[in-house]
């Protein structure tokens, strides 16, 4: 990379996420690395004088930050999320990049908006007075644009692009890694586990979820929600089950904290659950979230509650492969921002 090159990271200002998080691994991993990086937080521009950027939960990074746009010049990088792309079209003398964290918000914010418009009536239209704000989507292709360089956060997200006849050269994995204080989580902080408690996230595939809690009602479910840090991962330490029938637009972080903290994880096999990568676990905890599926989940739930201790090995290989993610992201930096500009 030309070391006069400066890298800006966007970011939502003062927004708590997945896709933020990601965005500040990014930045700090730059600059230990003695690469300039910068975040670049989007902020309302009436909010700017009145709302600190930097979320209380990023503040221990102490990275540097801009508020405006950075100008258009070969001496800037701008990464740009997958569902804020659109930011990229103001941008031609930059080196472009697009972080692909997620594919589902890709088309949830941006994108292909227009394309699959058919498939979403009802859910995203625009109202008339406001349609022009989404004229540029319908122009904008990022498939078209040779000279942007993909990073893929999944499997799932790398295949997505190879069908779009993204040029493989041009895609490079950037994943991400957990936090540290799941990743300290060892057995010895493992607690006493329930026989009947199961995890679940309410946020996604509650719909199907509530058809297997209405025929499991011998099962004490627990939603993960409106809960500290500390909360869900007290949860998860005295649990043995997790499930998670969401859409999982990327490679999640539920399922490894989920993991890590010693649960055995059933999966629907949508979106990133479908592949081995994303979520490398065994045929027989992943399950269609169809009708004819329930008595199966159930019955594999049962098998875990009644025989955790064997249940538990099928998932060493994945906690193991989640604890080097933070080494692997490093790797992955270097090669990408090192070598490939």
């Amino acid at each position: 990379m030309n070391k006069m090159q400066t890298i800006f990271v966007y970011c939502p200002a003062a927004s708590y996420t997945g896709g933020p998080t990601l965005a500040h691994q990014l930045c700090a991993c730059l600059i230990k690395n003695g690469i300039p990086a910068k975040m670049w937080y989007d902020c309302n521009p009436l909010k700017k004088l009145y709302v600190d950027p930097v979320h209380e939960s990023y503040k221990h990074f102490k990275i540097p930050y801009v508020l405006s746009a950075p100008k258009d010049s070969k001496e800037n990088v701008i990464v740009a999320l997958e569902s804020n792309v659109s930011i990229l079209t103001y941008y031609k003398a930059s080196k472009r990049l697009i972080w692909w964290m997620s594919v589902d918000n890709f088309y949830l914010n941006m994108g292909d908006w227009f394309d699959n418009l058919k498939n979403r009536m009802g859910l995203l239209r625009p109202s008339l007075e406001h349609s022009h704000k989404y004229e540029h989507r319908k122009r904008y292709s990022v498939y078209k644009e040779s000279d942007i360089t993909h990073l893929v956060q999944s499997e799932y997200a790398r295949i997505f692009l190879l069908g779009k006849n993204i040029n493989i050269n041009n895609i490079y994995d950037l994943g991400d890694y957990l936090e540290d204080e799941m990743l300290s989580v060892t057995k010895n902080t493992f607690s006493q586990r329930s026989d009947k408690k199961i995890l679940f996230n309410p946020k996604k595939g509650l719909e199907f979820t509530s058809k297997l809690i209405q025929s499991a009602p011998q099962f004490d479910w627990v939603p993960l929600v409106d809960m500290t840090k500390e909360q869900i991962k007290e949860q998860l330490l005295s649990s043995k089950v997790y499930i998670d029938f969401g859409n999982h637009p990327g490679k999640d972080r539920f399922p490894r904290e989920a993991a890590l903290c010693g649960c055995c994880i059933v999966t629907g096999k949508r979106g990133a659950a479908e592949n081995d990568v994303d979520i490398p676990i065994l045929n027989k905890y992943k399950f269609s979230d169809a009708i004819n599926s329930i008595p199966l989940i159930v019955k594999q739930i049962e098998v875990i509650l009644q025989q955790y201790d064997l249940c538990s090995k099928d998932f060493e290989t994945y906690r193991a492969s989640i604890k080097s993610e933070k080494e692997e992201f490093e790797k992955q930096v270097l090669r990408i921002f090192s070598k490939v500009f």
